[in-house]
């Protein structure tokens, strides 16, 4: 998972944990059928289940780049040490 997708991921499921609520706490129709603040309660659900697999994702992928390192090693002649260190 890359880093952008990540960071998408997150805000996508902190969209739709606010749709969650706003269905849960502001809607008050009686609707035959629906029961909005159930809904809202399964969306912001499974929206908190997607935040914290997406931020799991992002600190991962983050992580691990940030701590990569690269080593160089080469081979260095001691007659070319010897000859800098007597300049």
């Amino acid at each position: 998972m890359s880093q952008r997708t990540g960071i998408t991921g997150i805000v996508t499921s902190l969209v739709f944990f606010a749709v969650g609520a706003i269905l849960h706490y502001a809607i008050h129709v009686a609707v035959t059928g629906l029961d909005y603040p159930q809904i809202g309660t399964i969306v912001m659900i499974i929206a908190a289940v997607g935040f914290v697999i997406s931020l799991a994702g992002y600190l991962i992928s983050g992580h691990s780049r940030s701590t990569q390192e690269h080593i160089v090693e080469r081979q260095v002649d001691e007659r070319q040490v010897n000859d800098q260190q007597r300049q």
